[in-house]
């Protein structure tokens, strides 16, 4: 029997509730290999987001074979250049550029509504299903629940039951799993936590980590392996992931939009104040003993906010801050870990 196909998105503004309520499984696109001079080098710039060249190379030469196709965003400008490469050359079944508002305001709101709108009736042609209220209904009230369990979680980890790196497994096991099969295990995972016998952290060192997309758990596993406690919250692979309950009254698309657009945000989607005032009150809540800006190479607004939030807040306070730049998301080369073994020493 065949297996089932499978979508993949990128970003974590896609909703995954469009896709099951189509009868598809949504994976977030991971891959992992060496990195190494790869055909992206020849198709997209040089000078080119290492974020999204890595997608690329897990949309073409390491593709799964389930994978009919991947929802890109209009949230990061690169993917532009993405989306016109994987048409060219991508060679895959469905492919969909999700266009994004910046605006959270009513206007931005009921304009992502008729964007989610549009890909719903597109998912319903290309897999040959009606995507009807009761549907998607059903979808969202199935992600809530998933939702119920990442807040339990975020409670053990905030709570300091949970490292970082365990925190990041269970968001990237949600993400990468049949939504059907994975509430079974989170209700395993939760029953562990409740049971378990765990050493207290709280005189542990903590290191709040900010800035791009996180791949994999290495950089969260390096720096726990110095017995120090690393928050993700602001990371949209870790209490980024699906945001917000949505709510099952009314216009179930504006819903949606309304919810998604008002989770925590990268910074290509959030103002500048807005992204100040994030982390204020992540520095209050987490007291930090160091702030890590892991940043991909040449990921533009990433780049921007870096120096930004530097010079807004850790030029004036003691709190050490390091921008970690990476040439490839799943790199942990010997000189990064110098450099964090030295930050860690500072602390």
């Amino acid at each position: 029997m065949d297996k089932i196909k499978h979508l993949c998105w990128t970003c974590a503004l896609v909703p995954e509730e469009l896709i099951f309520a189509a009868g598809v499984q949504s994976k977030r696109l991971y891959y992992k290999s060496e990195p190494k001079a790869e055909p992206s080098e020849y198709t997209l710039p040089v000078n080119f987001c290492s974020l999204v060249r890595t997608y690329f190379e897990a949309l073409t030469i390491y593709r799964d074979s389930n994978m009919e196709g991947a929802i890109l965003t209009t949230a990061c400008s690169a993917t532009y250049f993405l989306y016109d490469a994987l048409k060219h050359c991508g060679n895959m079944n469905f492919i969909y550029m999700l266009d994004v508002p910046r605006k959270q305001d009513p206007a931005g709101i009921d304009f992502f509504a008729r964007q989610l709108a549009d890909l719903a009736k597109t998912l319903g042609k290309h897999f040959h299903v009606t995507i009807d209220r009761d549907k998607l209904f059903q979808a969202i009230e199935h992600f809530n629940r998933i939702r119920d369990f990442l807040a339990i979680f975020h409670e053990a980890r905030v709570s300091h039951r949970l490292s970082g790196q365990d925190y990041f497994k269970i968001v990237h096991l949600i993400s990468i799993s049949d939504k059907v099969i994975v509430l079974k295990q989170l209700e395993k995972i939760k029953k562990d936590i409740l049971h378990a016998d765990f050493a207290d952290e709280k005189t542990k060192k903590k290191i709040l980590l900010l800035g791009s997309p996180l791949l994999s758990i290495d950089l969260v596993a390096f720096l726990e392996s110095f017995q120090v406690t690393v928050d993700i919250d602001d990371l949209c692979t870790g209490a980024g992931y699906l945001g917000s309950h949505v709510e099952t009254e009314g216009d179930l698309y504006f819903n949606l939009a309304a919810a998604y657009l008002k989770s925590r945000l990268c910074s290509r989607m959030e103002r500048n104040d807005t992204r100040i005032r994030q982390v204020k009150e992540m520095l209050a809540n987490f007291q930090p003993d160091g702030v890590i800006y892991n940043l991909s190479k040449f990921r533009v607004t990433d780049s921007y906010e870096s120096v930004m939030l530097k010079e807004e807040f850790f030029n004036e306070i003691a709190t050490p801050y390091l921008v970690l730049a990476n040439d490839h998301p799943f790199e942990m080369n010997l000189s990064m870990k110098s450099r964090l073994e030295t930050f860690i020493q500072v602390l």
